[in-house]
């Protein structure tokens, strides 16, 4: 189970960069992989997900000769890897970015993405407000350790409704509970970027690798 999960870990890092854009510099690439472009980010995200559920949530019927494991692939397992995939597809479909921003604290006016996420935030109140404005130079300032809190609250709660959307159609809470740790991992990445390069807008790829790397495991093991 331990190797199932890292291999899986592995695989979710870097099919979650690409998923964030790692295939914008595609063009440099071999001609011969230069297809995958078409497919897209997201598309190839979504099969190689597919198929990652098919076999983790597939039976292994028997052995061969030489220990490698048979897969029953039959109708369950499809059914499986199609419910996990949609509510995976569901769950990436609204956008983090300008939370991220705001986490980092790179964000220069107050950022809007999900207008449920943004109205829960207002009603705690954690919306942050401008806190002087520079009339000169037309340039507005926030208060930065309130916009990064702020941040960090909805990364979080923008991973909640990733992994609910996986959990309503595995009726597992491991994605779910996976989910809710989307702040936290991309703070660790932030951080780690801001001590180490001085540069904490490096965080950002480094947290998508993170993320696909600790989400993915939890939704196998909604259908293992």
């Amino acid at each position: 189970m331990f190797s199932l999960l890292g291999l899986v870990s592995l695989i979710g890092a870097l099919m979650n960069r690409v998923l964030g854009g790692g295939l914008d510099r595609l063009d440099q690439w071999d001609k011969r992989v230069r297809f995958l472009q078409n497919i897209g980010g997201t598309g190839l995200f979504l099969i190689v997900f597919f198929l990652v559920m098919l076999f983790a949530g597939a039976d292994k019927v028997a052995l061969t000769g030489e220990g490698v494991p048979v897969y029953n692939l039959a109708l369950p397992a499809f059914v499986s890897a199609s419910l996990v995939t949609l509510g995976m597809w569901l769950g990436s479909t609204w956008g983090w970015g300008r939370y991220v921003g705001a986490l980092g604290g790179w964000e220069d006016e107050r950022p809007t993405e999900m207008r449920y996420i943004d109205w829960l935030t207002e009603k705690a109140g954690l919306t942050p407000q401008y806190e002087k404005i520079n009339k000169s130079e037309k340039v507005r300032y926030l208060n930065i350790a309130a916009l990064r809190k702020w941040g960090f609250v909805s990364v979080t709660l923008r991973g909640g409704l990733w992994g609910a959307c996986v959990s309503l159609f595995t009726l597992s809470f491991m994605p779910l509970f996976g989910g809710l740790f989307m702040g936290v991992v991309y703070l660790v990445g932030i951080e780690f970027c801001r001590k180490v390069y001085s540069n904490p807008n490096r965080g950002w790829p480094l947290s998508e690798w993170l993320w696909g790397a600790w989400f993915w495991p939890w939704c196998v093991l909604a259908v293992v």
